[in-house]
């Protein structure tokens, strides 16, 4: 303000007075003097304050009029000042943040700056600068970035975020300044800027520190060891998703044998990882030494300080303990009573004795050796096993007997050593050695089925039937070639068709009597196998001519009673004289006399004295006509000695003796006479005799006609039965003419093995099941 005194003299001891008419404020000064004719300059300073309003300002000179004045009107003066809104803008480092909290080296950190508004108006596009600077001597500051916030409302607040990836680890001072350029009008620019300090990490250092490797050295061959690796982490920040990888020898990908993973390892602390692997030596060695190699971080996909220590390694001693199985080729032995052969007969024994070598270090405990006979289409049959115990070093023969049981042709005997690879040996292509055998054709026994005792007459066909059996096994010889041959006078004069023999090496042929034949003519059987040719015995066979008249039929029932008669006659004296009762054999079904101590087919031999009752298992005198625990009844009349019937029964025994070839093959060298009952009634396939009778019957009545008198079996078209005349209108099978009752309980006898003095286990046969048409009433056979 000026002061100008306009008077004549000189004023002094002016007071003048400023006041705001909206605040408190007031200045009061005095002017020593104010010359006459003069004006003086007075200021002072004013923070503005609020209200935000218009604020007058009055300027008083000599407000109480101490001194006198020409006129005192023009003393005071007055002005009108307007107080308006700034903002404030500030920034503390406390509003200062970092995540992580720790950052380290190479690791992208987020920087949260919050910026104030202290002011009375909201500041826009509020520039926020962030500079960074090492501690490191001579490094110079840089600019992390710079941020722009759009609005600050007055007394309000808002926080923005930086990105900042260090590269060198170590103390930055870090330098967060808003409005920098002092573009907006700021009540207070020196709260605008902040310094801190911020520490970064180091990198991870990882370190394997140690391997542990169980079994501890040495191991053997094939034995499965575990590697543990120890793994430090000597950085200053933690590794994640860390991967170990387990080499043999040396570090590559066909050599890695496992990879592990540790999630994190903190700095400064340890952790582990485990993989395993099966040893095994480089061939031709006893002992060998191997490296383990473990590697960390082997990508390098974790950044570290320091990779040179990512790295370690220890060896293991391998030591070789396996035995060795050798089967030299040429040390296979094959003899036939003492002598070398290189062929031999179905049904014929031989002997085949191999060397085996245990060439390894260890005991060879119940190695087994297996015999096979390998066909022509490469089909191994299994014809024999062993097992031996063969120290290192050792050689042992191992044999096996071996009835040759198979058809003709050349074979390979074929031997492997360790054939169910439950020895872990050292090397497995020495296992095997064979040597060429020829299997020949065995020779025939052929068996001719009598004809009846009757005449035949010319122009008539006859039926031969018979069997063609090895002679070394009794066992069938199927697929033979058979013919039949009629001689008169030592003439041929009549040949049948070729015929081949079935399964049982049973035969069918017919053949035909020429015109003008009379007397006694012979039929032979000639079979051939392979190379072998073999005629039978030959059968006697009456040929007459009979008149037109034929022979009358009285003359036929008088035949058939002589017959009939003496066929009961002679069972009655085998009964009481002779066989007496014929019972079966529990073990095999073979029928033998009651008085027998042993069958004499399966050579099992019988207790005396004492019988198991059939229906409850009770043990009772071998007499007894009914059991005293359950009441069951005992049939106790002699089997009839039917002539059919046992016909029959030895077809059913040539039926049975296929399988037995058959167990020969599957049981080995475990097979006997005395086993092979039992396992005959394991088999799908098996039959008892009843049920096999039952089957033949009705094929028969398919195929022909069965004589209601002798159950002769006669071809179709037969008016009459070749064995005793009967005439064949109205042919009807045995069973269904014979009348049927209630069958008893048979007894069961109780067999004892050879060899044991007490039987401790009973064989029973178990009973066929009944057909719904006719089984159910058949009669039950006594059975040994």
């Amino acid at each position: 303000a000026t002061i100008t005194n306009n008077g004549v003299v000189d004023a002094h001891n002016v007071q003048v007075q400023l006041t705001d008419s909206k605040t408190a404020y007031r200045m009061d000064k005095v002017l020593d003097v104010v010359p006459k004719g003069e004006s003086i300059k007075l200021s002072t300073t004013w923070k503005a304050a609020y209200p935000l309003d218009e604020h007058n300002f009055t300027l008083k000179i000599d407000p109480l009029e101490e001194i006198s004045e020409l006129d005192e009107t023009n003393n005071h003066a007055y002005k009108l000042v307007t107080v308006r809104g700034i903002a404030d803008l500030e920034v503390r480092e406390s509003g200062i943040t970092f995540d992580p909290t720790s950052p380290a080296m190479e690791q992208d950190v987020t920087i949260a700056v919050e910026v104030w508004n202290k002011g009375d108006v909201p500041a826009e596009n509020v520039a926020v600068h962030i500079y960074v600077k090492h501690s490191a001597p001579g490094s110079a500051e840089a600019l992390v970035g710079v941020q722009n916030i759009i609005a600050v409302g007055n007394g309000a607040s808002e926080t923005i975020h930086f990105t900042w990836t260090p590269d060198v680890a170590g103390t930055y001072t870090m330098r967060i300044v808003v409005d920098e350029n002092q573009r907006i009008e700021d009540i207070e620019p020196g709260n605008n800027e902040v310094k801190l300090s911020q520490y970064v990490r180091d990198l991870p250092d990882l370190l394997v520190s140690n391997i542990l490797i169980k079994p501890l050295s040495p191991v053997y061959v094939n034995q499965e060891i575990t590697v543990t690796a120890t793994v430090m982490n000597q950085g200053e920040t933690a590794a994640q998703d860390v991967v170990v990888d387990f080499y043999l020898d040396k570090v590559s990908t066909e050599t890695r044998f496992q990879q592990g993973f540790i999630a994190i390892i903190p700095s400064e602390y340890s952790r582990s990882a485990s993989g395993s692997t099966i040893v095994v030596l480089d061939a031709g060695l006893e002992i060998e030494d191997r490296k383990i190699i473990v590697v960390v971080n082997p990508e390098h996909a974790i950044n570290e300080t320091d990779y040179e220590n990512n790295e370690g390694s220890k060896f293991i001693s391998i030591k070789e303990n396996r035995p060795d199985m050798e089967l030299p080729g040429d040390k296979i032995n094959i003899t036939m009573g003492g002598s070398p052969v290189h062929s031999a007969s179905a049904g014929e024994k031989i002997d085949i004795t191999v060397k085996v070598k245990n060439s390894g270090y260890g005991l060879v405990h119940q190695g087994l050796i297996n015999f096979y006979a390998v066909d022509g289409a490469d089909r191994a049959i299994l014809i024999g096993s062993v097992r031996e115990d063969i120290m290192d070093g050792q050689t042992v023969d191992a044999s096996i007997s071996w009835r040759v049981n198979v058809t003709m042709g050349n074979y390979t005997i074929h031997i492997k050593a360790n054939a169910d690879r439950s020895i872990e040996e050292i090397n497995l292509d020495n296992n095997d050695a064979s040597i060429q055998f020829e299997v020949n054709a065995p020779t025939p026994v052929i068996t001719i089925d009598s004809f009846p005792d009757m005449q035949y007459r010319p122009g008539q066909t006859i039926i031969v039937t018979g069997k063609v059996s090895n002679q070394k096994t009794n066992g069938p010889i199927n697929n033979a070639k058979v013919s039949v041959h009629l001689f008169e006078n030592g003439e041929e004069i009549s040949t049948s068709s070729e015929v081949t023999t079935d399964r049982y090496g049973m035969f069918i042929a017919s053949l035909y009597i020429k015109q003008g034949v009379e007397g006694e003519c012979h039929v032979t059987v000639s079979a051939i196998i392979g190379d072998k040719v073999q005629e039978s015995v030959a059968q006697p066979l009456n040929v007459k001519t009979f008149s037109d008249e034929g022979i009358p039929w009285y003359v036929y029932l008088i035949i058939l009673a002589v017959v009939s008669a003496a066929i009961i006659g002679f069972s009655a004296y085998l009964y009481k004289y002779g066989l007496g009762r014929m019972v079966e054999c529990g073990e095999c079904g073979a029928l033998i006399p009651e008085a027998s101590k042993h069958c004499p087919k399966c050579g099992v031999q019988f207790e005396p004295g004492t019988v198991k009752c059939s229906e409850c298992g009770a043990w009772i005198p071998s007499n007894s006509a009914s059991c005293p625990d359950c009441g069951t009844k005992f049939i106790t009349e002699a089997i009839e000695g039917d002539p059919h019937m046992m016909k029959m029964r030895k077809q059913y025994d040539s039926y049975v003796d296929a399988y037995r070839e058959e167990a020969m093959r599957v049981m080995g060298t475990d097979y006997s006479e005395g086993k092979f009952p039992e396992w005959w009634k394991r088999q799908p396939t098996y039959l008892s005799f009843e049920q096999w009778l039952s089957r033949e019957e009705e094929r028969l009545r398919s195929e022909g006609s069965l004589c209601p008198i002798c159950g002769t079996h006669n071809p179709y078209g037969f008016p009459i039965c070749q064995k005793c005349g009967r005439g064949l209108e109205a042919p009807k099978t045995i069973l269904e003419s014979t009348p049927m009752e209630k069958p008893h309980r048979s007894l069961r006898r109780i067999i004892q093995n050879i060899g044991n003095k007490q039987s401790s286990k009973t064989k029973e046969r178990s009973k066929p099941p009944a057909d719904e048409d006719d089984q159910s009433e058949l009669p039950e056979e006594p059975k040994a």
